[in-house]
């Protein structure tokens, strides 16, 4: 996928209200491709370094991982027991896309942040909760995220 997302919406906001039916996407050649994690960082203000860690601690990138006795699914192994929770804040999502994984991961990320005050924290909560991070960092899960993270 070239980089034209940003130019999409630009143009959408462009001719909105001048009476043209359909958008016509604009194509940017010479242009590096967008990852996923650098759209969910994008689309949710986490940092891709973030995401990108997250990922690796949870399933070390596998989008097909499968933890917790089956309750733990995908790329950022998002805990499905919380779906309808997270499904009525952030929209309908599927944990086995890895865009929509990270995507949700971003989101919990930046709300934990405004909670927690704590980066370290933020990613602790990832692994244990709000509640769970409020105890304390889980020191070698924070170390592995922002180690991978960088990588």
């Amino acid at each position: 996928m070239k980089r034209f997302l940003p130019l999409l919406t630009l143009s959408a906001i462009l001719c909105s209200g001048c009476g043209i039916a359909a958008l016509t996407p604009v194509l940017v050649f010479d242009e590096p491709e967008l990852t996923i994690y650098q759209i969910a960082s994008a689309l949710t203000g986490c940092p891709e370094s973030i995401l990108r860690g997250i990922a690796f601690a949870e399933s070390t990138y596998n989008p097909d991982a499968i933890g917790d006795d089956g309750v733990s699914i995908g790329l950022c192994q998002i805990n499905e027991t919380f779906h309808a929770e997270r499904a009525k804040k952030y929209g309908e999502y599927n944990p086995w896309c890895p865009l929509d994984s990270l995507l949700l991961a971003g989101r919990l990320y930046m709300d934990n942040i405004k909670v927690l005050k704590s980066q370290r924290l933020a990613i602790t909560a990832h692994k244990m909760g709000v509640t769970g991070a409020k105890r304390g960092e889980v020191t070698w899960y924070v170390e592995r995220v922002l180690t991978r993270g960088k990588a």
